[in-house]
Formats: C-alpha cells, structure tokens, sequence
C-alpha cells in the first residue's frame, strides 16, 4: 500500500496560486497603454496618455522630456516640452507653469490679445490655458502671450503654437526630476 504523501496537493495549490498571480498580472500590464517616444526616449502612460492624445498630443505637447513621477505634493506629473500634465483630483489638467514661472507683466486684467484669440478658443480657452497673465509682447521678433498654464507664440509666418514652457520649467525647477533618456 502507498503511503499518502501530503507535500502533493500542498505543491498543486501552490502552483495554481502562482499561475492565478501571473495570469492577474499580465492583464494588469495588457490593460496599461503607453507610447514610447524615440524622439527623446521617454514613455507616456495612461492615465496621461489619453488626455495627452486627445488634447493635441506631441503637436500641442511637444515630445515628452521626463518619465511621469511623483512630484512633492504626491501628485502623479510629466512633462512635455511644451506644457506640464498632473492627474490631480479634478482629473489629468496642465499644470500651471507660467504662474509658477511668474512670467507676464503682472497686468491685472489681462486679456487674451486679438492675435491669439482664435486659437486660444479653438483649443479649449480658460479651460485649458487658464488666464492670460500678461499682454502680449515682442521676444526675439516674435509675438508671445503668457497664461497661467501655457505660453503661446505666433510666429514669423503668422502660425500661433505652443511655447517651451515644459522645458522652461526644468531648466530652472529645483523641484523638477533629473532624469535621463532610458
């Protein structure tokens, strides 16, 4: 008569919790999106990704220039070269790097300037750029308007885009990773 050997059924259930973990893990990771950016090395992932892509993406963004990261207040972040996205509790927003940067000229009462009006609205308004927080003005030949959370520039042929203001910021954020291009 065989003996019963009670390690069996201990090594079965552990081999099928093994296998349960890793089939839950893999669809985990299935259901993650994310893009890589050869450009500059980085990757988007969601929860930023969507809003990244269906907000302009790296037209309006620029080319991601970190790995998302947990900034000091605990608030999940990336930037782009143009903007700053964080998933706050009101959802993914831009940050508002222009006030942080304390760019404008402090006008209070500043509007949106005639020559950026029709993009501003175009492309979302105070809802996505927040408040001009200076009038427009000549750098380098070229007109710029600071908002609270993007700098717009027209440029010598007339066209209004996005300007560095991601790149801006971790040129002089103390705050700002240093990350290098994986």
């Amino acid at each position: 008569m065989r003996k019963y050997n009670p390690a069996l059924p201990i090594s079965a259930i552990a081999v099928i919790a093994i296998m349960a973990v890793s089939v839950f893990a893999l669809q985990q990771t299935a259901l993650t999106r994310a893009h890589y950016f050869a450009q500059t090395g980085y990757l988007v992932r969601e929860p930023l990704l969507t809003y990244y892509e269906q907000n302009g993406g790296a037209d309006f963004f620029g080319y991601p220039l970190t790995d998302s990261y947990t900034d000091s207040d605990q608030v999940l972040t990336q930037t782009f070269q143009n903007a700053q996205l964080r998933l706050t509790v009101r959802g993914v927003e831009m940050s508002p790097l222009g006030y942080w940067l304390r760019l404008g000229d402090d006008s209070s009462g500043a509007v949106v300037d005639s020559a950026f009006e029709a993009f501003y609205n175009a492309h979302g308004g105070n809802t996505m750029f927040g408040a001009a927080i200076g009038l427009a003005h000549e750098e380098d030949s070229l007109l710029v308007q600071d908002f609270e959370r993007a700098r717009l520039v027209r440029g010598a042929d007339g066209s209004i885009a996005p300007g560095a203001l991601g790149a801006m910021w971790l040129a002089v954020s103390p705050a700002a990773p240093v990350l290098q291009a994986n």
